[in-house]
């Protein structure tokens, strides 16, 4: 094979990889995921261009067929404009990926058929997410549905509760914090420190590597986060 057919063949190659790859990294954008090996990337890439590309094409016969009554021709990629259209049908797909897995109703059915799946990438977003306060059932309106949470640091012995205002939400993201408000903290013999329970104008700054283990008020519970 020459360099010009090598060259010509180039589109035909990325169309079997690109829109699947534009919709995964949307939805990646949108959920927090951690970082997967090439090769899976690749060929998770491969798995929904197909997929993409079977919906385009059904999309097409359809059309040829019932709307506009002409002949089906096969998808012709080196069309500047039909790339303009697989790119945005890779963004739309990845938008439509982030909402179904993030839906309550997704979650609801799946459970009927005995499935629980989560859209977090670890414990550790779980437990700081307001989203899985929802799915639990359960809120605390003092501030707007923000997890309660309970914070042990086994070094220092104390212990932190308050709302979870901010956290480190990237799971790649090794220099984990949470920042937390209206807070209160103890010492381990029961001895109150600080009380600022209410108070949404004082925060505290906790780094992931000094705490021991969490919880929050839907009863999940992280025993470490280093």
């Amino acid at each position: 094979m020459g360099v010009l057919e090598i060259i010509k063949s180039i589109p035909l190659i990325l169309v079997y990889v690109l829109p699947g790859y534009i919709a995964m990294e949307v939805k990646n954008l949108l959920l927090p995921t951690r970082k997967k090996d090439p090769i899976y990337r690749l060929l998770e890439s491969i798995l929904f261009s197909y997929v993409l590309l079977i919906i385009i094409e059904a999309a097409r016969w359809l059309s040829c067929k019932y709307i506009s009554k002409t002949q089906f021709t096969s998808f012709n990629v080196t069309k500047l404009e039909n790339w303009l259209i697989i790119i945005l049908i890779g963004i739309f797909f990845g938008f439509i990926m982030a909402i179904v897995v993030r839906s309550r109703i997704t979650h609801v059915l799946l459970s009927y058929l005995g499935i629980s799946i989560t859209h977090y990438p670890s414990v550790w977003n779980e437990v700081l997410d307001g989203e899985s306060v929802k799915y639990n059932n359960h809120r605390d309106n003092r501030d707007k549905g923000s997890v309660f949470i309970r914070v042990y640091l086994d070094e220092e012995q104390i212990i932190y509760d308050g709302f979870v205002k901010a956290f480190t939400s990237d799971p790649n993201v090794l220099a984990r914090d949470i920042y937390l408000m209206g807070f209160r903290s103890f010492s381990y013999n029961g001895e109150l420190l600080e009380d600022y329970y209410g108070n949404w104008s004082v925060g505290v700054l906790i780094s992931a590597n000094r705490i021991s283990r969490l919880e929050n008020l839907s009863g999940i519970v992280l025993e470490s986060t280093s």
